[in-house]
């Protein structure tokens, strides 16, 4: 529903359970189109987040309910009229927006991302890792499985090992340390189609090559030739395997360090705002909701 002089339509917009990131970028986002006015209390379209952000969203009955997820989570399992995640496909009822769209929003980094070149394998160390969350086993044990290999340097607070216990103090930082490392060791928390956070991302960023576990599906959003995907392997061993190669063979690895970090044809159509806004303004928008 969209007048046909150039006013925009009003938009009451809400948000609860939900990050300040993805507040201001739905917010700025949506006034493209719109004239937004924030309401968290009587909105007409709320966005609600997870539950790991709480459960405020229960209160909220007269408006129209838009889930809001970039952990790897089902909208299914939420009281909504729609969904914003990362599931495939985009659909009347769900949009797909991976987590590191919001990621590239608040920090700017492939902006900024620099020129490669075949020399900067005979400068860079091993492998970087930088975590928080412990909670994943199979990414706990490949660090260990790595260090087999060369020192692996861990940044993050999990198995810090950097001198007086050095962590990234921001973004910036942390992809400026994970760019000086042929590798960066960057699995999820979990492995479920479509689920690609910040992680992969901010590693292509960092001219490094990512050794990534996660969605099956990151090759439909990244360009599979820039990166190692566990995906593509048959077992661990042959996985490893090919982290040695490019590690002591400069060819192999360049052939992937100067992959470009999208397929041209995914970059222009996950990257393009107009796709949300079409969605939203076609399926979502119902006009003034609380007169």
């Amino acid at each position: 529903m969209r007048r046909d002089d150039n006013t925009k339509n009003s938009l009451r917009l809400g948000f609860t359970d939900t990050f300040d990131g993805a507040k201001e970028y739905f917010t700025n986002l949506l006034s493209n189109r719109f004239e937004v006015v924030r309401d968290d209390e009587r909105p007409d379209y709320l966005i609600f987040g997870d539950r790991n952000f709480g459960e405020s969203n229960r209160r909220y009955e007269n408006c129209v309910r838009i889930f809001f997820t970039g952990e790897n989570q089902r909208p299914s399992d939420y009281r909504c009229d729609f969904a914003i995640s990362f599931d495939h496909p985009t659909s009347s009822n769900m949009f797909r927006l991976p987590l590191y769209l919001i990621y590239e929003y608040d920090h700017h980094i492939l902006r900024n991302r620099e020129a490669r070149s075949e020399d900067d394998y005979d400068s860079k160390k091993f492998c970087s890792f930088v975590v928080k969350n412990p909670g994943c086993k199979y990414r706990n044990d490949y660090f260990n499985i790595l260090s087999h290999i060369s020192h692996v340097d861990a940044a993050g607070p999990l198995f810090n090992n950097m001198p007086d216990g050095w962590r990234p103090p921001d973004v910036a930082a942390k992809v400026k340390f994970m760019s000086n490392y042929k590798f960066n060791l960057c699995f999820e928390n979990s492995s479920y189609p479509g689920y690609c956070t910040e992680k992969l991302f901010e590693a292509l960023c960092a001219k490094t090559v990512p050794i990534y576990w996660g969605s099956p599906t990151a090759a439909l959003d990244f360009n599979p030739k820039a990166f190692l995907n566990r995906c593509d392997y048959a077992s661990d061993r042959d996985f490893f395997d090919a982290v040695v190669r490019l590690h002591s063979n400069k060819n192999a690895y360049n052939e992937m360090y100067m992959q470009p970090m999208f397929r041209e044809d995914e970059f222009k159509k996950i990257f393009n705002p107009d796709n949300f806004l079409d969605w939203f303004q076609q399926n979502v928008y119902q006009g003034v909701i609380n007169k």
